[in-house]
């Protein structure tokens, strides 16, 4: 059965859900293994971590047409220097975290400490919205950057300060982990509206695979039964994209 649907918020703005849908294949395309030759796919990527081998799933075909998709923005941004590398090393943070969202330490962990949020978690989200990404792209919904802000700036240290910043208002208002990811995903009000996380497969697949990461990254233990449950939300999302997208 396909997901109801009806209007997500980001932020400040709404989202049709049918172009908000087209945007979450970047986060999707972002988590599997993306066959080359498309000049609109994102980077190639597998789940590898701390605990060993981390499932991947299938490589996923070629859009068909009924989305846009994702692709690289050619702006200039501010990358890493020097001085921001020895700042991560004095940090001795996330050994767990894959090195792509690993880099921007420097722009995460001050700006989660300021506001409060779990630095982990914004590692989690960073990872599963952009792969690191800073010029990663949804020509659907316009969302841009290292955590996916519709209509932001690709300038990484904003594009994180804006995402924290929407992280820590929806800790304030919900509280709860998975509320927080939930709200993140498909918009405060549709947590609002369904009391919890709403019935979309996107969306309860997104808070699995944020929660893993997050714990993850963390250097949690994870048990077998986890793992088992992040398989299954990332092969759900697979098809979920085949059937949107229009792939086979």
């Amino acid at each position: 059965m396909m997901p109801r649907s009806r209007p997500l918020r980001r932020g400040a703005f709404a989202l049709p859900r049918r172009l908000w849908l087209c945007r979450f294949c970047l986060a999707l395309a972002l988590l599997v293994t993306v066959p080359g030759g498309c000049p609109c796919a994102p980077p190639a990527a597998v789940l590898a971590g701390g605990h060993g081998a981390h499932p991947a799933a299938a490589a996923l075909p070629r859009p068909r047409g009924r989305c846009r998709g994702s692709t690289r923005a050619r702006v200039a941004i501010t990358w890493p220097t020097a001085a921001d590398l020895a700042i991560n090393r004095r940090l001795h943070w996330g050994a767990h975290v894959p090195a792509r969202v690993r880099r921007w330490a420097y722009l995460i962990v001050p700006d989660a400490a300021a506001a409060g949020v779990d630095s982990f978690l914004v590692a989690a989200v960073m990872q599963i919205e952009s792969l690191g990404d800073p010029l990663a792209w949804n020509l659907d919904s316009d969302a841009r950057g290292l955590m996916q802000v519709l209509h932001a700036s690709f300038e990484p240290a904003m594009n994180v300060r804006v995402g924290v910043g929407m992280l820590a208002a929806l800790q304030k208002r919900f509280g709860r982990r998975d509320l927080i990811l939930a709200a993140y995903n498909a918009g405060p009000g549709a947590v609002e509206q369904y009391g919890g996380i709403p019935p979309f497969t996107e969306t309860r697949d997104y808070v699995v695979l944020a929660e893993y990461d997050r714990d993850r990254y963390a250097g949690l233990h994870l048990s077998a039964a986890r793992t088992a449950r992040f398989k299954a939300a990332l092969a759900d999302l697979v098809a979920f994209k085949r059937r949107i997208c229009g792939t086979s």
